[in-house]
């Protein structure tokens, strides 16, 4: 395509955007105000920023224009006047006040009012300040040793159980210390975790686990935006629902709360059998208390094991620095 036509697409669709969003009926001059602000309270720290270091914002839609006002001197917003949808970075000077301290930011339009309260604390910037891209944590999984290619035999093949199969008398180094010094098998009892050749196996049937990641790479005392991704397979036919989970600091992007637990949606892993699928979840205000969780969403979120097969591979885990 080139960039003529390119222009003109993108223009058409920028147009038809604008007419969904706020219609002619919307903005005649007999229509009906609207006023939607998303949120109606926000927490900044010290600096005047969100605990993760991003900026504060908030979306308006006001199809009459809105205007934004405070009733403090060191509260404002970015765009204070405006029409349709805007997203409104919030801007507060830093609290040196000694005091925790509140104001709120007044949004109207036409005979519309919507109040925005923003609780201003003493608590400081805990971002770790890294590039975009850096790796706190990387695993290959070359450790694992042993078994068979399943992925690239299409076949189930040989898979050791890290547990129980004699590696050094079969001419290896055993992975279990390997295994353990990075991660907590959450139903280690279970003994099901295996390792193929070069990457790692889970589960069998009617039994499953989930593993935590036990030093997530974040220095103490700091917080980080970052994206955990990692390739996943399942094997044969199995029902996998796989997820990551944390508990601690943090909010996954797209995630819900189940008891203490966060989980994210379920990844979008190939029905294929033996086929690598590369999946990541973006994850926010990451400190190194947060444990970083990997499994099937039945045991991950609800603790249990279901009846069935949920087994499945994984290799290259990672977790890198994002912007968010």
């Amino acid at each position: 395509m080139n960039n003529r036509i390119f222009r003109v697409f993108t223009a058409m669709f920028i147009a038809v955007g604008f007419m969904t969003s706020c219609s002619m009926d919307d903005t005649a001059d007999d229509a009906l105000p609207r006023l939607k602000v998303d949120k109606n309270r926000v927490e900044i720290i010290r600096d005047g920023n969100l605990s993760n270091g991003n900026p504060a914002t908030v979306n308006v839609t006001a199809n009459k224009g809105y205007n934004v006002t405070s009733d403090s001197d060191w509260l404002s917003v970015e765009k204070p006047t405006g029409q349709g949808w805007a997203t409104l970075t919030i801007l507060a000077q830093p609290n040196n006040s000694g005091a925790v301290r509140e104001g709120h930011l007044t949004v109207t339009s036409a005979s519309l009012s919507e109040t925005i309260t923003v609780k201003q604390t003493l608590a400081l910037n805990t971002d770790d300040g890294k590039e975009a891209g850096f790796v706190y944590f990387y695993d290959d999984f070359e450790w694992c040793v042993g078994g068979t290619d399943a992925i690239a035999d299409k076949a189930a093949g040989d898979a050791r159980n890290i547990y129980t199969w004699d590696y050094k008398g079969n001419g290896f180094t055993d992975p279990l210390p390997t295994f353990q010094k990075s991660y907590d098998d959450l139903n280690s009892n279970a003994k099901t975790v295996y390792t193929m050749k070069g990457f790692i196996k889970f589960d069998k049937t009617n039994t499953i686990t989930a593993i935590a990641i036990k030093d997530n790479g974040i220095e103490p005392g700091k917080t980080s935006n970052v994206k955990v991704s990692f390739k996943g397979a399942r094997h044969g036919s199995d029902k996998i629902q796989i997820v990551v989970g944390i508990e601690g600091d943090g909010t996954i992007e797209g995630g819900e709360t189940a008891g203490s637990r966060m989980v994210s949606q379920v990844l979008p892993i190939t029905s294929d059998s033996y086929t690598w699928s590369e999946v990541s979840v973006n994850i926010s205000g990451v400190s190194s208390n947060t444990k970083i969780i990997i499994g099937d969403v039945t045991y991950v979120k609800d603790n249990i094991n279901n009846q069935g097969t949920f087994r499945w591979y994984l290799d290259d885990l990672k977790i890198e620095r994002i912007g968010i």
